[in-house]
């Protein structure tokens, strides 16, 4: 279920008040939204992912409008680089989003528990 439909229909209709959204984001997608075409996503590009990062931050101003604190996850993959990876986590902090790198793709639970740790 989309975070639109659990917002405005099973939240609405349960009468819950979430306090915490995890946002899903890859650097690969916010490259993407950056103008990045599909075949040059291999490609480190700085400037691309700064751009990606105006759909990111609309996410966060939506959740916020909830009242709930947006948490930001991407989930690495090997092509993506260290400038990449740090852009990324200067720009959430910037959002005032804590930044977690989840490798549960590739290492199971075990990839995720610094985002699943309390807060």
């Amino acid at each position: 279920m989309g975070g639109e439909k659990f917002i405005d229909i099973k939240c609405r209709k349960a009468g819950l008040e979430p306090s915490c959204v995890v946002l899903v984001a890859t650097i690969r997608a916010l490259k993407m939204h950056g103008g990045v075409k599909k075949e040059d996503l291999k490609s480190e590009n700085l400037k691309a992912l700064e751009a990606g990062m105006a759909n990111l931050a609309r996410h966060v101003e939506n959740v916020q409008k909830i009242r709930a604190r947006p948490r930001g996850l991407d989930q690495p993959l090997l092509r993506d680089t260290p400038a990449e990876i740090d852009l990324v986590r200067t720009a959430c902090a910037k959002l005032g989003v804590e930044a977690f790198m989840a490798d549960h793709w590739a290492m199971g639970g075990e990839g995720a528990t610094e985002v699943a740790a309390p807060w």
